[in-house]
């Protein structure tokens, strides 16, 4: 257990996020002693740790920006069945229905939620940072961070109450604690490190549970429980609001299948289909494999990992939501720039700026974009230090520097000041 005071996250280039979230444990012994390893507790004292972050604000804003996504909605209770969001909508007509002929929507009706809150239920928002856009900028601060995508549920759970029975994660679970508090029982692995096709059953390994710990979580503090940890939460006399972030980083196998993809680019036996016959011929095993161990080192040289890389995270950027994070207020503020302005660049917008030929590429949520070598150059200037307008225009030919960071500033990478 650590205890710690409490670090900012205000500003462009802010704390950073996951320091932000083990502080005081250190980022090193983080990962040399809990990360996939055990489970870790950090406890601070600080019931607005986490208020620039989350609160219960937001889960009523969501109950109406998210109003038509009732699959975004459900709500839970030990030993009783899961109630839908469609059980939690009411129609609504449109206007002059009997007129325009339009066709009623159900949308997620409040009432229906506290109603079920009130008997016990606790109401799961789904992909929370859907319709909260600081906990996306921050969830994206973290995935620029780690380098791995990052999924967050809400919980929101009424006092003396509990949403699931023990189960484990396919993946490292990292807890905020917004308000109230909570009672986690951890348990000892009864898969170690499990993957999606090894999911938890009440029936194969209730039996086999032996407690780990037992944790009081407290608003503002952390909990981190690596993934085959199973684990269960009630909460105390009070209601509890938490925010889970779903770790799901790349894993060792993601790298080799992109790389053995890689390969097969360029070595036509890997692209080879298998011959007609193969399931029922006693000797294609032993053959099978022959090949594979002469054909697949070839697919494990190094250089194609920095390309397998650059693969997979692309995939984590096709899954990234963008987020407005004030872009309105930048232009404004760019809009009016003198060559003196400062522009430096932003940690909530998750990227990756790599060699493609003699150009430069950047990659983002959703797309990617080509530049000449001298852009690059100001580009990686900008990831270490803050620039003037003037020396933007001063390092780029043609005078184009205003419209380089123009650009930038689009894509929600840069802060001018």
């Amino acid at each position: 257990m650590h205890n710690l005071a409490r670090p900012g996250l205000a500003g462009p280039r802010a704390a950073d996020a996951l320091d932000f979230l083990l502080q005081p444990c250190p980022r090193d012994e983080f990962l040399a002693r809990y990360f996939e390893r055990a489970p870790l507790h950090v406890k601070r004292g600080d019931a607005s740790y986490f208020s620039d972050v989350y609160d219960v604000s937001e889960v009523e804003s969501s109950m109406v920006v998210g109003g038509f996504e009732i699959d975004k909605f459900v709500m839970v209770k030990t030993r009783a069945p899961e109630v839908s969001g469609e059980a939690l909508t009411i129609e609504r007509r449109a206007p002059r229905a009997r007129h325009t002929s339009k066709a009623p929507r159900f949308v997620l009706d409040p009432r229906c939620v506290l109603t079920h809150f009130d008997d016990g239920y606790t109401l799961v928002i789904k992909d929370a940072t859907t319709f909260s856009a600081r906990l996306q900028k921050f969830v994206n601060r973290l995935q620029q961070r780690l380098g791995f995508y990052v999924q967050t549920n809400v919980y929101f759970t009424p006092p003396k109450a509990q949403g699931f029975e023990a189960h484990h994660d396919t993946h490292d679970t990292l807890v905020m604690q917004i308000e109230g508090t909570k009672v986690w029982k951890i348990y000892e692995p009864v898969v170690a490190l499990p993957v999606e096709t090894q999911p938890y059953s009440k029936e194969e390994h209730a039996a086999h549970l032996r407690l780990n710990r037992e944790v009081t979580l407290g608003p503002g503090d952390t909990l981190y429980i690596p993934h085959g940890f199973p684990h269960e939460a009630a909460s105390a006399e009070a209601r509890s609001l938490h925010v889970t972030l779903a770790f799901c980083p790349i894993r060792a196998i993601d790298l080799l299948e992109a790389m053995i993809d890689i390969a097969a680019v360029t070595d036509v036996e890997l692209r080879r289909s298998l011959p007609p016959g193969w399931h029922e011929s006693k000797e294609f095993a032993e053959q099978f494999a022959a090949m594979a161990r002469e054909r697949l080192h070839l697919a494990l040289r190094p250089g194609y990992v920095q390309h397998a890389g650059e693969m997979v995270l692309r995939e984590m950027f096709a899954v990234t939501r963008t987020e407005t994070g004030g872009t309105f207020d930048e232009w404004e503020r760019f809009m009016n720039m003198g060559p003196l302005a400062t522009v430096t660049m932003r940690d909530d917008t998750p990227y990756l700026l790599r060699s493609a030929g003699d150009n430069k590429e950047l990659l983002l949520a959703g797309k990617s974009i080509a530049f000449p070598p001298s852009y690059g150059a100001v580009f990686e200037r900008l990831e270490h230090e803050r620039l003037t307008m003037r020396e933007i225009d001063d390092a780029l030919p043609g005078g184009v520097g205003r419209a380089f960071v123009k650009m930038l500033l689009l894509e929600g990478l840069v802060a001018v000041d």
